[in-house]
């Protein structure tokens, strides 16, 4: 099965350097390396737009990811320890079974997103943006926090 993961994600990266300006996607060359090896530890991902990219199990520990575009990408299963999701758009996103450990969510907007099952620090939680975003325990967090 991972076999046919791999090019159905290569198959979408190729599409989106192809229409999405270099300039605009952060590193290109990080960018491959994360669908080619499904890991990108420390990579410079900033302001990459990787809008509905299939990116469940990735290992992306200590990668700047700030103002990256990940909306409705599927982050299930992804480590994210200690990655900079700083003013990053994980809009209806996937993060079921996440690792976000000391992930850094300045300003990151979780609206829709699926945390269930995350692991995560509460406080963290607190600088995000989160507006009907489906939380660790399951539930839906009805409450609306910085939203728009």
């Amino acid at each position: 099965m991972n076999s046919i993961k791999t090019p159905l994600v290569s198959a979408a990266v190729a599409v989106i350097l192809a229409v999405v300006p270099s300039a605009a996607l952060g590193g290109t060359e990080e960018i491959q390396q994360l669908i080619d090896t499904r890991a990108c530890i420390g990579c410079d991902l900033k302001d990459a737009s990787l809008i509905g990219v299939d990116l469940r199990g990735v290992d992306l520990t200590s990668a700047n990811l700030s103002g990256a575009l990940l909306t409705e990408a599927n982050l299930s299963a992804a480590n994210l320890t200690d990655a900079n999701l700083s003013g990053a758009s994980l809009l209806n996103a996937n993060l079921m079974g996440a690792d976000l450990t000391g992930a850094i969510l300045r300003s990151v907007d979780l609206s829709g997103a699926n945390l269930d099952d995350v692991t995560i620090s509460l406080i963290s939680l607190r600088q995000a943006v989160i507006c009907f975003t489906w939380l660790p325990n399951g539930q839906m967090y009805l409450l609306q926090q910085n939203c728009p």
